[in-house]
């Protein structure tokens, strides 16, 4: 009993010295602690740490925490040891982001950069990096340390998102393609939301807002592209993708108005104008400047300028939503949810928060929403577009040109099947006295009875239109002659035995018909069979009313 005891103490210790000893235990490596920022004049990669004025420093930050108001070069380094029993594991490094260049070193060997150092600065300021570590840099069961020499030219310099992180090489990898997955995915999504749009655009040119909708996605796209790590495999200058998304973002301030006014067919405020034409204005001035940092000033001046131009796009979603105009609440809400979290965004990179560091947009999240719901929108309207081109709201009947449209189409059917066919106009009698005297609410009424009583008597694939006014068109595919005459007279005795009662009495309707039969394979075109059954409607309607006329 007691040598098994002992055997099984054994055994559970040597698994917790093999656990304690597994990569997975110490890995991933966060190099949180022991770092050291030292301000230099230059880039000298083999300087002397110990001649250097150097400060501990608490990542992730900027390292005007310890050193306010720098800009230039600076070395940060820290110490860091790895066991043994990861010697076979193939590592790498992962930092989210670095303002602007760097140059990084372990143990004295160079194993990545990123951007270049003046004078041919190349401003990598959006980008993450991810840097394999060969074997023969590291010191196992040793202290290595680790330099990032950096230059930064405006804002928060060095380390701000997040500390370096040591893993083996794959895990970081998987890492980093989920997050550019995720970018890509939004890029792909709003892209292809823009061309939905633009194709709406182009069915409807007076469809303005779909428009700038359109524009407004294609330039969040491509702002995201050059915000994600995905930019860096363009081998674009990374300057040029930087000044390209500052000038993207500038675009996407004049959009944005431009989009909701038009949406809600309102005009822009003279205040509005004059920050659209600002902004707009700034586009080609990013690509211009000597210097990247000066990209900074007209930022920082479109940034402030957010809270006061929410003002009049607040004020106008107020006024749609108090006047009830068509999807004005759920537009609003979604707007509502864009601004603020969009707003949220231009504060941060405003401010430069460390303690509100964040890895991607908050915007892009709330966009997809309002992309989601203004598509449904645009095709709930491009429905009843649709529906009111179509049918006529009332009657729930054909549009007179829909129609004839239609009927071109029945009589190649009709001489496929080598059948005949019928074309009835219909006129209501004494329309004008029930209108005059029951109000034309009544008048109404007896139009959706008429054109209920007629597609009672129709089938389905039977055209039923509606001329205007009290008129009604009818087309027909049937057998014979006989057999129209009889549906004709059907159709006519139908609408005679219809009644309505107002103010105590009793009113019969009564209708005259035009009616005319085309032959199959007869050479006449729809206009000429409609034109025709008019003629006759309007002989009938002269000399013997309430009749059918051939």
């Amino acid at each position: 009993m007691f040598k098994n005891i002992v055997l099984w103490t054994i055994l559970l210790f040597s698994q917790f010295l093999l656990a304690e000893e597994s990569p997975k235990s110490v890995l991933p490596l966060h190099l949180e602690q022991g770092w050291k920022f030292c301000p230099v004049q230059n880039y000298q990669p083999n300087v002397d740490v110990d001649v250097l004025d150097c400060q501990p420093i608490t990542l992730p930050a900027g390292w005007e925490s310890v050193y306010p108001g720098y800009d230039g070069y600076a070395l940060i380094y820290t110490q860091f040891t790895l066991p043994k029993s990861v010697e076979k594991e193939p590592l790498g490094i992962y930092i989210s982001k670095i303002r602007d260049a760097d140059k990084t070193y372990i143990n004295n060997q160079l194993i990545g950069e990123t951007g270049e150092f003046p004078p041919e600065f190349d401003k990598a300021v959006l980008y993450s990096r991810l840097y394999a570590i060969p074997k023969e840099t590291l010191k196992f069961g040793q202290e290595n340390t680790i330099h990032f020499w950096i230059y930064n030219d405006a804002r928060p310099g060095g380390l701000t998102q997040s500390v370096p992180v040591i893993d083996t090489h794959h895990q970081l990898l998987d890492n980093f393609y989920t997050n550019n997955y995720r970018a890509l995915a939004f890029i792909l999504v709003l892209a292809i939301f823009g061309l939905l749009h633009f194709v709406y655009y182009l069915f409807n040119r007076l469809s303005s807002e779909n428009l700038y909708y359109s524009l407004f996605l294609f330039v969040w796209s491509v702002y995201l592209y050059t915000y994600s790590d995905l930019a860096i495999a363009s081998d674009l200058p990374m300057s040029l993708l930087f000044r390209t998304n500052v000038a993207l973002f500038f675009a996407i301030f004049s959009l944005l108005p431009l989009f909701i006014f038009k949406f809600f067919q309102q005009p822009l405020p003279l205040f509005l104008k004059l920050l659209i034409g600002l902004s707009a204005a700034l586009i080609p001035i990013c690509f211009l400047l000597p210097e990247d940092r000066l990209l900074y000033y007209p930022l920082e001046v479109i940034e402030v300028l957010t809270l006061p131009a929410l003002i009049p796009i607040y004020w106008l979603l107020i006024k749609v939503v108090k006047a009830k105009m068509a999807y004005a609440r759920l537009m609003t809400l979604v707007l509502v949810l864009y601004t603020t979290l969009g707003s949220v965004d231009i504060f941060l990179d405003f401010v430069q928060s460390e303690a509100l560091n964040r890895v991607f947009l908050y915007g892009p999240w709330a966009l997809l929403v309002l992309s989601f719901v203004l598509t449904l929108i645009v095709a709930h309207k491009n429905l009843v577009y649709y529906r009111d081109a179509t049918w006529d709201r009332l009657t729930a009947t054909l549009r007179f040109n829909e129609f004839s449209d239609r009927l071109e189409q029945e009589l190649l059917r009709a001489d496929r099947a080598n059948k005949p066919m019928v074309i009835i106009m219909i006129d209501l009698d004494n329309f004008k006295y029930i209108n005059d005297h029951y109000g034309h609410m009544q008048g109404d009424k007896v139009l959706q009875l008429v054109s209920q009583s007629l597609r009672g008597q129709l089938r389905h694939f039977d055209l039923l239109g509606r001329y205007g006014g009290d008129e009604f068109c009818v087309a027909a595919t049937l057998e014979h002659e006989q057999e129209i005459k009889g549906f004709v007279n059907r159709l006519h005795k139908n609408i005679n035995q219809q009644t309505f009662k107002k103010k105590g009495q009793i009113e019969h309707i009564e209708a005259t018909f035009g009616a005319t039969i085309r032959k199959a394979n007869e050479t006449i075109s729809a206009k000429s069979l409609i034109e025709k059954a008019d003629t006759l409607l309007i002989k009938a309607k002269a000399s013997d009313k309430g009749t059918v006329m051939w």
